[in-house]
Parts: C-alpha cells; sequence; structure tokens
C-alpha cells in the first residue's frame, strides 16, 4: 500500500509542473475576486470598491510595468543561456551571469521605479488624467521590483533543471498572498491594505526562497551592498535633487512636458555620474551579461 501512495505522489509532481501555470492563474482570479469584495467589508461601497479596483489594476500597475519592457527581453535571452552552460557543466559561468542578471536588474528597474515613485502624480495625470493613480505606488513599486527579482531568480532555476521546484514555489507563494489577502482584507476588513500586506508578503517570500535555491544550486554569493544599495542610492538621490527643479521649472511657467522630459534627463545623467563613482559602468556590465 505505500507503494501506491508513493506512486500517487511522485505523479502529483509530475503532473504539478505543467498545472502550475493554471492553478496560478487560477489563484490570481482568485485574488481578484477577493478585492472588490474585501473593499466592500472595510465599508466602501459597490461603485466605490470597483473604482479603487480598477484604479489600482488598470492604471497604477500597468504604470510601474513599464520598466519589464526592458527587463523581459532580457530574461528571454539569459533562459537558454543558463540552460547551455548547465549542459556544458559550467557552474561557474551560471553564477557569473546570476549575479550579473540580478544586479543589472538594480542598475535598469531601481532608477526607473524611483521616477515613477517621484513623479507619480504628474505620470498618472500624463497617462490617465487621474491623479488618484498615484496613491498607493510606493507600495506597489517595492512589489513590482520584487517580482523583477523573482522573475530573474525563476529564469536561473529554470534554466539549471528545477522547473519542478520553481513551478510549486509560483503556487505556493501565489497561494499564500490569496490566504492573506483573504485574512487581512476580509477577517480583519482593513480593505486595500489587506490586499497590499498579502501581495507583498507573497513576493517577498517567494523572493527569498528562491534566492536560497538559486544561492544553494549555483553557489551564487549575494552582494546585496553592490546590487541593490548602490543603485537605489544613487536613484533616490538623484531623484530628490531633480524633483524639486521639476516644481520650480512647472511653477515658473514651463510646460510640463518639457520640465519633465528636461529633469529625467538630468536625472539619468547624475544617475550615472554617480553609479559611475561608485564603480560600475553599467553599459559594460549589460555588454558582458549578453556575452
Amino acid at each position: 500500500p505505500y507503494e501506491r501512495y508513493i506512486t500517487l505522489a511522485v505523479m502529483l509532481l509530475l503532473l504539478l509542473g505543467p498545472l502550475s501555470t493554471l492553478i496560478s492563474r487560477i489563484l490570481s482570479a482568485a485574488n481578484t475576486i477577493l478585492i472588490p469584495r474585501t473593499l466592500q467589508l472595510s465599508g466602501l461601497s459597490v461603485s466605490e470598491s470597483m473604482e479603487e479596483f480598477g484604479v489600482i489594476f488598470g492604471m497604477t500597475l500597468p504604470m510601474l510595468m513599464l520598466p519589464s519592457a526592458f527587463l523581459q527581453p532580457l530574461i528571454t535571452v539569459l533562459t537558454p543561456r543558463f540552460t547551455a552552460a548547465h549542459a556544458l557543466k559550467k557552474p561557474k559561468e551560471i553564477r557569473r551571469k546570476s549575479a550579473k542578471a540580478l544586479h543589472v536588474t538594480g542598475l535598469f528597474a531601481l532608477p526607473a521605479l524611483c521616477t515613477i515613485v517621484g513623479f507619480g502624480e504628474y505620470l498618472a495625470e500624463l497617462l490617465y488624467h487621474n491623479k488618484t493613480a498615484a496613491q498607493l505606488l510606493l507600495p506597489l513599486a517595492v512589489n513590482t521590483f520584487l517580482g523583477f527579482y523573482y522573475v530573474v531568480c525563476e529564469s536561473v532555476l529554470e534554466g539549471i533543471g528545477q522547473q519542478r521546484r520553481s513551478a510549486i514555489l509560483a503556487v505556493a507563494a501565489t497561494a499564500f498572498g490569496v490566504l492573506l489577502t483573504l485574512i487581512c482584507g476580509g477577517i480583519f476588513r482593513m480593505g486595500i491594505y489587506g490586499f497590499l500586506i498579502g501581495e507583498l508578503s507573497s513576493s517577498a517570500v517567494g523572493v527569498l526562497i528562491s534566492l536560497i535555491w538559486v544561492r544553494r544550486f549555483t553557489g551564487l554569493r549575494f552582494r546585496f551592498g553592490n546590487w541593490l544599495f548602490c543603485p537605489l542610492l544613487s536613484a533616490l538621490s538623484s531623484m530628490l535633487l531633480v524633483r524639486p527643479l521639476f516644481l520650480h521649472l512647472c511653477g515658473s511657467g514651463v510646460t510640463e512636458l518639457l520640465a519633465f522630459a528636461f529633469c529625467i534627463s538630468l536625472m539619468l545623467l547624475i544617475y550615472s555620474v554617480f553609479i559611475r563613482l561608485l564603480g560600475v559602468d553599467y553599459l559594460s556590465y549589460l555588454k558582458q551579461l549578453l556575452t
């Protein structure tokens, strides 16, 4: 009888890989159903809850996903490279590319997200003519960045033959987020903050476990000071230096779009200088990553 149970368990594990995408989508759909319900439990009317839900998923999140226009092609290119290095038994190559992929993600995503958060109200007005799309930008930006990091780790794991492990983690993290949304938003009636707690906790757990697995299977050494803190400090500093200039130019009668374009160009220049002073040439990094 034990052999039968073991066989069933193995079959379930084998099926979980192909079914993980379907299960994750079902859980995500359940989450989108829960959010308006939890908003209603917190005291909002049906129309108000649907309006807030629409603003978050139809405006705020798409705005924060703009950096993925660069990161997604990068992941598409990297995955077969990890697979090739794994097939040729080149662990050093896997470690090198994994480290650089995580570094490049921070170098490009952090200034982009800092720009979106720092100029959120103007971007929301420019794109949607609705400034309420900028209300929850900061926590959702943190969640978006964790999502970018998770995608990189998932690419590494899938490239080195850990697809099933990655699939199980994706389903478990999504289920954990849905459960927390239900508990915090529904039972404790925290409304949209219950959703934020569920999303941030789910992303944090997924990234943490995937990083542990990447380190375990590749021998990668974490360098978060170089990967995260240097780009974040440079991005925040450049944004905080430029934002007062943007407000001054707008108050002086300069067209907002022209002021925004000038300030973003200046911010990128300052950010590049700060990063270079810290010893990072991100164009060279990107070239080494793709070769």
